[in-house]
């Protein structure tokens, strides 16, 4: 289906459509009938015809009054959709969100979404009275053009070129009549009258403009501006009154910027103030300053050197949903959080925090991201029963019984916690004896796990995952002596699989793995590809298969096209890989040369990244494969 109407180019407010082209036929009605109700829209009709058109994409999102984005599953697992909305957001766009299924947003799209409208499209039976509610949006206002009424008859009838050529004829023919003479002095008092005019609505125009407008660290907003992103600048109190000049502004967003003493306090006179970011700013040592945001819905300072002493707020943020203070080293304790009792999402990534208890009184999370701490137990039972995201990589926990009571995790993620084994060892005495309960509870939930980096065995692995039906994506690199993969038969859902380093002997996993796209198993002691999985052709799939101990490709399914297959460091001969891939299809092959492969069975793939090729055998490789040929080995991503 295609939209029948021309995308707006020009200078006058206009929308920006964000969708997934996926959904263009349930998507275009609705920008069709906005056109045909006069608003101005520009939207990706999907045609692509070169290189330059992200480019093109981008300029219209960045000169774009509104960003109107409709939402699906497709949309969601749309890369280029979710680049828009980030954009978007670092451009301060004034957002509207058209639901137009149910779907569950990601932590990271729901926190940029929460502050704008939003519109269930899916929840209304009569859709006039979708078309009410959209329509209503203030935001949309300026970005209409009035469609004027019919005009009388006589008034169309004397824009009618054939009717005003016989009007003159007559006039002509009629005797006794001759055409007026033009009445010079009338004339010239009509242009001194519309001269005069004109410098009264320039001067008028100007004084709107210096009265609506406001300059604010060498750039011109417009007074109402919802949103302001300040790059690279002291802030001072110049600059902060010129903040609050602004009459409805509720993002605030500083990156690179120095703050001079005082100059905090003065964001408590921003009544309107619901969002602030702190991107890699200095000069923050006492955020006693939020205690007078009464309003703040989403707080970020990431990067801003915070220290714990800088964390006495002294007062509670009633309001605050969105926590993030992600890249503060200094930060060890997070006994302040007794301040925020309604948060949402809490993301303290990357610090040095030893004891998290006090999260655990938190009861409304849904996000808890605490990757890259130096946290070494939860044994105080979380309270936010509804967590959906947990992120606990990168510490050395030992301890996680304060987690048995979660049910309804869709994504868990414990890489590198060495969770069975200490660090640089095989094994433990004092590894600890349970193991994460919560993802066995969350069984009916979890769509992705990171396990890798602990050591689990077989059959704690087995206990974890064996029903979790739902698994999109799990990493389970660096277990203990698994040997098979029985114990995801029940996971043929996975579109990510990462088995690295696992000690696996045999594949023994689900049969028919359809969505899979990714495969690492590398690393391993795989002899043969006995009851290996059928892959689907509609997926370009990605597979690792370097460093096992594979001697024949049999049982590799030859009937797709692989995005990557790497086979380095295998016990392969050259007549059974020659037997194997000629006439396989892919984008990368990986693989170590042996005497008697022949290059011409690897043509149909786009690259040929092939290790220890003699010297004087390059050049007979070179000419056969020409520019699809190195020899060099495929980095292990």
């Amino acid at each position: 289906m295609k939209a029948d109407f021309e995308l707006y180019e020009g200078n006058a407010p206009y929308i920006f459509v964000s969708y997934c082209h996926k959904d263009k036929d349930s998507v275009l009605p609705v920008i069709e009938s906005m056109a045909e109700n006069g608003y101005r829209i520009w939207y990706d009709k999907g045609i692509h015809p070169g290189s330059e058109w992200p480019e093109i994409v981008a300029e219209h999102l960045e000169q774009c009054a509104v960003f109107l984005i409709f939402i699906s599953d497709h949309y969601m697992q749309s890369q280029n959709c979710i680049r828009e909305i980030h954009f978007a957001v670092a451009r301060n766009k004034k957002m509207i969100s058209v639901m137009m299924e149910p779907v569950r947003l990601t932590p990271g799209v729901e926190m940029q979404l929460c502050v704008s409208q939003a519109l269930h499209y899916d929840q209304y039976s009569d859709k006039k009275m979708f078309y009410k509610d959209l329509y209503r949006a203030e935001a949309l206002g300026g970005c209409k053009t009035e469609i004027p009424s019919e005009a009388p008859a006589k008034q169309a009838e004397s824009r009618n070129p054939e009717t005003d050529r016989k009007k003159k004829q007559e006039a002509i023919r009629a005797p006794g009549k001759a055409p007026e003479k033009k009445k010079k002095k009338k004339g010239r008092l009509i242009l001194a009258l519309a001269a005069a005019a004109v410098v009264v609505a320039a001067g008028a125009a100007a004084g709107w403009h210096a009265w609506n407008t406001v300059e604010i660290a060498g750039e011109t907003y417009a007074r109402n501006v919802s949103g302001i992103h300040i790059e690279e600048k002291t802030v001072t109190m110049d600059l902060m009154a010129q903040l609050e000049n602004l009459d409805a502004v509720s993002s605030l967003e500083f990156t690179n910027c120095t703050f001079e003493e005082g100059t905090l306090e003065r964001l408590k006179n921003i009544e309107t103030l619901s969002r602030l970011e702190l991107t890699a700013c200095s000069g923050i040592t006492d955020c006693g300053f939020l205690k007078n945001l009464y309003k703040l819905f989403i707080l970020e300072m990431n990067g801003c050197n915070l220290e714990d002493e800088a964390m006495d707020i002294g007062s509670s943020l009633p309001n605050l949903h969105y926590l993030n203070l992600s890249g503060n080293p200094g930060l060890t304790d997070v006994a302040w959080l007794e301040y925020m009792p309604e948060l949402r999402s809490l993301e303290l990534d990357d610090n040095s925090i030893e004891d998290m208890s006090p999260a655990a009184s938190l009861e409304n999370l849904t996000v808890l991201s605490l990757e890259n701490n130096r946290i070494t137990e939860i044994s105080e039972p979380l309270k936010a029963l509804r967590l959906e995201y947990l992120n606990l990589s990168g510490n050395q926990i030992r301890e996680l019984s304060g987690l048995d009571n979660l049910t309804v995790l869709i994504e868990f993620y414990l890489a590198d916690n060495h969770y069975r084994q200490s660090e640089g060892e095989q094994e433990s005495e004092s590894a600890p004896e349970q193991i994460p309960v919560c993802i066995e509870e969350s069984s009916n939930t979890l769509e992705k796990a990171d396990l890798s980096g602990n050591g689990f065995t077989r059959e704690d692995l087995n206990r974890m995952l064996s029903d979790c039906g739902k698994l999109t994506y799990l990493d389970i690199g660096e277990s203990s002596k698994v040997e098979s993969l029985d114990f995801l038969r029940n996971c043929t859902m996975l579109e990510t699989l990462y088995a690295d380093s696992c000690g696996l002997t045999a594949w023994n996993g689900p049969q028919k793995m359809e969505k899979l796209k990714d495969l690492d198993l590398s690393g391993n002691e795989l002899e043969s590809l006995e009851d290996f999985p059928v892959l689907s052709a509609e997926n370009r799939v990605k597979l690792d298969l370097r460093n096992n101990r594979l001697t024949s490709l049999e049982g590799l399914d030859t009937g797709i096209a692989y995005d990557k297959l790497i086979l380095y460091d295998n016990s392969l001969s050259a007549e059974d890989t020659d037997r194997t891939l000629e006439g396989m299809q892919g984008n990368v092959l990986g693989i170590t040369y042996e005497e008697g492969l022949r290059p011409e069975s690897l043509q149909d793939f786009d690259s040929c990244y092939i290790a220890q090729v003699p010297d004087n055998r390059k050049v007979a490789w070179e000419d056969a494969l020409g520019y699809k040929c190195r020899f060099e080995i495929f980095p292990h991503q």
